[in-house]
C-alpha cells in the first residue's frame, strides 16, 4: 500500500501521488467521506475488497472487486457516502482494506480517522 486515507471528494490518481488529499480532509459538514487506497504490485487473480465503517461500527459502504485478469502496476480503490443529513456523526470511522488470491489473504490493512462534533459558529 502506497498511499491511503480519507477525503471529502474522489480523488485523482494524481491528487493522491502528489499528496494532495489534505486539501479535501473531510469534516463533519462535508457532503461526503470517501475511504481511498493505492496500492502496487496487484497480480492476477488478486480480489480487493474496501469496507468503510461508521463510529459504532456499521457498514455504510462496501465494495468487492473482481479478480484481476493481469496483474496492475498501480491501482487506486475509492469507496464511499454522502453526508446522510445535516452533518457526519462525531466518532472515529474505519476503512478495512484486504486483498485475496485463490482464497488466501496476500494483503490486508486497516486505517481510521476522528471526526469532530459541529462547532457552532460564531
Amino acid at each position: 500500500m502506497l498511499n491511503h486515507g480519507f477525503s471529502e471528494r474522489v480523488l485523482s490518481m494524481a491528487e493522491v501521488e502528489n499528496q494532495q488529499p489534505g486539501e479535501a480532509t473531510p469534516t463533519s459538514q462535508s457532503p461526503a467521506l470517501i475511504a481511498y487506497v493505492r496500492m502496487i504490485g496487484l497480480e492476477a487473480g488478486d480480489t480487493a475488497h474496501i469496507v468503510l465503517r461508521a463510529p459504532v461500527g456499521t457498514v455504510i459502504a462496501e465494495k468487492l472487486l473482481p479478480a484481476l485478469e493481469r496483474g496492475q502496476a498501480q491501482t487506486l480503490t475509492l469507496i464511499g457516502r454522502k453526508r446522510p443529513g445535516a452533518s457526519w456523526p462525531a466518532g472515529t470511522y474505519l476503512a478495512e482494506y484486504q486483498v485475496t488470491n485463490a482464497g488466501q489473504t496476500v494483503f490486508s490493512q486497516q486505517f481510521s480517522m476522528p471526526m469532530g462534533p459541529v462547532r457552532p459558529g460564531p
